[in-house]
């Protein structure tokens, strides 16, 4: 709903000063345009809502945070591109920091309870 909201807002605006979108014309751009309708709107906010369930919000929004290190990933393989030595570094840091945030939120609770 709230998508749907948002784009009877914004459509109006975005054709009075951009003009009607063209439309992809290749079977590459129309797999990449449904990817970002059903992945990354549908797709990630139903992921979001099962993690609020199944943990906490601190260690939900933590998680946001391995999103730079996968796009990394899998930018080897999508795009062929080797990764660099502050790549690296940098997914390491970001994975430790991952882990150490989602261990904490895990044992607070346990030292309250006792």
């Amino acid at each position: 709903m709230q998508l749907l909201a948002a784009a009877v807002v914004v459509a109006p605006l975005a054709l009075l000063t951009e003009g009607v979108p063209a439309l992809p014309q290749t079977s590459a751009g129309v797999g990449a345009l449904a990817w970002l309708a059903v992945v990354n709107s549908v797709v990630a906010v139903v992921l979001l809502f099962v993690l609020l369930r199944r943990g906490t919000g601190a260690a939900t929004s933590g998680l946001l945070y391995l999103v730079p290190p996968v796009t990394a990933v899998l930018a080897v393989p999508v795009l062929g591109q080797p990764p660099a030595p502050q790549t690296l570094a940098g997914l390491a840091v970001t994975v430790i920091g991952a882990v150490l945030l989602n261990r904490a939120g895990r044992s607070a609770p346990a030292a309250i309870t006792r």
